[in-house]
């Protein structure tokens, strides 16, 4: 899209990438260059020469398809929970307020360089966590705007249209509780039940306590600091696995211990 602009033969311009990685561009050309024409074709040459470093992948490369449009509007830029944190391949939780200090909570262990993530221009910054008897868990701030909602899908179908999923409270949990995660390694929740809901380990020499051992499995690498809910309560910031089960630190313990507030819709 940087690129694409630095033409600075257009006034607006919005993209979509497909669930097959297809791009579509539409494009709203600037007053200066209206009189002259840019066609569709133009700008398709243009976006692929943009492009073609990222597009020389192995297999098939992503088919762009570029439309003319007018009064694209831009979107604000905005920091939501369940998105990748590029800085430490890491996933945010739930997006949160110290004070009036906008942000959002991730996992400790993740490393204090969360990086910018989608939605935002800035590169978040490390705030304050803590790693230990209360969990595992971090704040960093933005200078954008934040919404009280987390990502529960990679993207969107006709059949689960819904990406985003509002907070509405923030609860406790209880062993045989129905508990889900979001995290950026899987596109799309998983859910299970809680194991045991007062649960301490020994991690790299740090006994973490105050956590919550589910019956799944099914996390990876990278979805640390992820959300666990249950339906629009936010629960939890997900840890990693403690005995080969997902386990994660109470949303509660998180609120306290760093001073927030997780941010409600």
């Amino acid at each position: 899209m940087e690129s694409l602009l630095g033409e600075g033969k257009f006034k607006n311009l919005a993209s979509n990438i497909d669930e097959s990685g297809d791009i579509e561009i539409q494009y709203e050309v600037s007053s200066l260059r209206r009189s002259a024409g840019v066609s569709p074709d133009d700008v398709q040459a243009l976006a692929e020469e943009s492009l073609a470093e990222e597009l020389a992948v192995e297999g098939d490369a992503p088919k762009i398809s570029v439309v003319p449009a007018t009064g694209i509007g831009s979107e604000p830029e905005v920091v939501r929970g369940g998105e990748h944190l590029p800085g430490n391949t890491c996933t945010l939780g739930f997006t949160a307020t110290s004070g009036t200090t906008r942000g959002g909570i991730t996992a400790a262990h993740c490393g204090n360089s969360a990086g910018t993530p989608p939605g935002s221009n800035v590169a978040m910054r490390y705030l304050r966590g803590h790693f230990g008897g209360s969990g595992d868990f971090q704040m960093h701030s933005t200078t954008d705007s934040i919404q009280g909602v987390f990502r529960i899908r990679s993207y969107s179908t006709p059949s689960n249209p819904t990406v985003f999923r509002p907070v509405n409270s923030v609860g406790a949990v209880s062993s045989g509780a129905s508990v889900c995660n979001f995290g950026r390694t899987r596109p799309t929740s998983s859910c299970t039940t809680v194991r045991n809901a007062n649960h301490a380990f020994t991690y790299d020499g740090t006994v973490l306590g105050g956590m919550v051992q589910t019956n799944g499995s099914f996390t990876n690498g990278g979805d640390s600091g992820g959300p666990w809910y249950s339906n629009n309560a936010a629960l939890g910031i997900h840890f990693g696995k403690s005995g080969g089960y997902s386990t994660f630190s109470r949303a509660t313990n998180a609120q306290q211990t760093l001073n927030v507030t997780i941010r409600r819709n």
